[in-house]
């Protein structure tokens, strides 16, 4: 069975628009992406300069040399008693009362 040259630049002419249509759709898709992550750090930036102006911090927080500090902070600025565990998770949270 023979296939005409006609069919043959149509094939190729499919395959083409076929490839361009994938990478133009990763490309869009990857700029959608990188656009929402920006959106999320920037919002999570905000909320850490949102809590250290809250708690009156300077420069950056030491969990283990600020850690009085920050539990006595964080108990006047709720107005929670002495009986009340605070947990801090700084990299991964285990849950470990640090009260």
């Amino acid at each position: 069975m023979k296939i005409g040259i006609q069919w043959k630049i149509i094939g190729i002419y499919l395959s083409v628009v076929l490839v361009i249509m994938i990478a133009s759709g990763s490309v869009i898709i990857f700029q959608i992406e990188e656009q929402y992550f920006n959106k999320v750090k920037i919002k999570t930036e905000g909320i850490a300069d949102s809590v250290k102006e809250l708690l009156d911090f300077e420069g950056n927080i030491d969990l283990e040399k600020d850690r009085d500090l920050l539990i006595a902070k964080l108990r006047n600025l709720a107005t929670i008693g002495e009986e009340t565990d605070i947990y801090i998770c700084a990299t991964r949270c285990d849950m470990k009362s640090i009260a």
